[in-house]
């Protein structure tokens, strides 16, 4: 029989526990190798006391003999945070509890992990599913128990015989996985950056890809198609390799606010060469569109005056398909700034572009 961990947060409730495990023997077909709890200073003493000095465990394991050789005492009862949870320090001390026994917990090597998130203070529930969420892999599972009413308000209740065990509801809690779109080297990281790390994971994955197909002059989004004469193009893709290329924080995964590599008038005009790189895919240097093209870029101030109309025909044709579609603001060259001083780029995130010569 399969064998799985079993992890709990709680406060001074050792029922759970129990009551979980009853619950796991009429609905699953699996064994418990280990148990294993996060709880507060004072939660230790607790359930300490009350699982093995009072004998609860060992008179469960009578009533469940299958559980006589899991691995259970008082070094899996893991407590921090003072005698309890009443300030931030002591919020987060938890959090990096819950974090650290999740993480070990859910290594490659551990086998399928159930983590209860049905005792403790709300917190340490959120802090559970947040904790599964990151480091959860395929097979592991989340749950909450419910057991009727008056074993609920029975202080001294424990745990139902075999008998009745199928009157306890172990529920499944469904919970996102983004343990494969993290880096390996975030596990050990601070709360602060696995958190950063699980926004940038759903950030990009939340973002449609972006493609421009080069010689159909094409750009797909959402599954539409957005085709372009050889001048709008160009800008479109220029704008669009400065964002891949030309990004001045490299090390920012995604581009979020930023926008430093927008370029004013003058900044555009110092990359002329790149426009007329891109503008060369479509016409040969000694064609007539492309000696026009070039001349255009030969006065002093080119890009204030060669660069509005072609910018509102590409809104012109985006809209045209698109329509109301407030995504369709992703492929338009927008501005930012003052006007008289203000520098242009593409809006889409650096993630979502492609450029291909298809």
């Amino acid at each position: 029989m399969e064998e799985m961990n079993v992890v709990f947060v709680l406060g001074h409730t050792p029922a759970i526990i129990t009551e979980t495990l009853a619950a796991i023997t009429a609905t699953a077909q699996t064994g418990v190798r280990g148990i294993y709890v996060v709880t507060t200073f004072s939660g230790v003493n607790t359930l300490n006391r009350h699982l093995f000095i009072d004998g609860v465990w060992a008179s469960f394991v009578q009533a469940y003999p299958q559980f006589a050789c899991c691995r259970f005492s008082a070094e899996n009862i893991r407590g921090c945070a003072g005698a309890d949870i009443r300030n931030e320090q002591e919020n987060r001390d938890m959090a990096e509890s819950i974090f650290s026994v999740v993480r070990e917990l859910t290594d490659e090597d551990m086998p399928p992990l159930m983590a209860s998130i049905a005792g403790g203070r709300k917190t340490m529930g959120y802090y559970m599913g947040f904790a599964m969420s990151l480091f959860g892999r395929e097979g592991d599972s989340m749950t909450h128990v419910l057991v009727p009413e008056a074993w609920e308000k029975n202080r001294d209740f424990m745990y139902p015989g075999p008998e009745e065990a199928s009157a306890i509801d172990l529920v499944n809690i469904p919970f996102i996985r983004l343990r494969r779109h993290l880096k390996p080297s975030i596990g050990k990281a601070s709360i602060e950056a696995l958190m950063q790390s699980a926004q940038t994971a759903i950030d990009i994955a939340a973002m449609e890809p972006i493609v421009l197909h080069i010689r159909p002059r094409r750009v797909s989004f959402l599954g539409r198609n957005v085709e372009f004469p050889d001048r709008e193009f160009t800008f479109l893709q220029f704008f669009a390799e400065q964002k891949t290329r030309h990004c001045r924080y490299p090390e920012k995964i995604t581009c979020g606010d930023c926008t430093g590599c927008f370029l004013s008038y003058d900044g555009i005009d110092a990359r002329k060469e790149d426009l007329m790189r891109i503008r060369q895919q479509f016409s040969p240097v000694d064609s007539g569109h492309f000696v026009r093209f070039e001349k255009a870029w030969e006065s002093r101030r080119a890009a204030a005056d060669n660069l509005q109309e072609p910018l509102s025909r590409i809104r012109t044709a985006i809209n045209r398909v698109f329509g109301g579609d407030p995504r369709a603001g992703w492929l338009k060259v927008g501005n930012v700034g003052k006007r008289g001083d203000a520098r242009y780029g593409m809006m889409a995130d650096k993630t979502q572009l492609r450029i291909e010569k298809d």
